[in-house]
This record gives C-alpha cells, sequence and structure tokens, in this order.
C-alpha cells in the first residue's frame, strides 16, 4: 500500500508542478506543497484515537547504538 501511494505521488508529482509552472511560476510549487501538508494535518486530526491498551514499551538501546554503525558499514565502499 505505501509503495503504490509513493509511485502514485511520483508520478503525480511530475505532472502538477509541470503544470504549476506552466500556468503560474515555479514558487507556487512551494503553496501547493504546504496547502496538501496542511489538508493530510487535518485529516490525520480527523483520525478516531487508538483504542489498544497502553503497555509499557522497552527501547533495544544496544541496537539504535549500534545501528547507524552497521549501515555505515554495510555502505562503505571497500
Amino acid at each position: 500500500m505505501a509503495a503504490s501511494a509513493a509511485m502514485l505521488a511520483g508520478a503525480s508529482g511530475t505532472v502538477v508542478s509541470g503544470v504549476l509552472i506552466d500556468s503560474l511560476d515555479w514558487r507556487y510549487i512551494f503553496v501547493f506543497a504546504a496547502a496538501v501538508a496542511v489538508l493530510a494535518a487535518l485529516c490525520a486530526l480527523r483520525l478516531p484515537r487508538s483504542t489498544c491498551a497502553d503497555r509499557e514499551v522497552r527501547v533495544d538501546w544496544p541496537g539504535a547504538v549500534l545501528f547507524a554503525p552497521a549501515i555505515a558499514l554495510v555502505l562503505r565502499p571497500c
């Protein structure tokens, strides 16, 4: 579901930005993005609250600390 939303956003982004540049100005791309962000925030506020019981979540501190160095070592060129 998230992959299809990302593909749709990528494909429609070039079309919408092209229309905005042709009809208005390139600065209106940022105005349009701000309007979409406000609309998304308003939609997120209307979502129902979670009904799951609150449970204590433990943080994996060694995993959190070692994650970035592990990714850096994997991506490091030989």
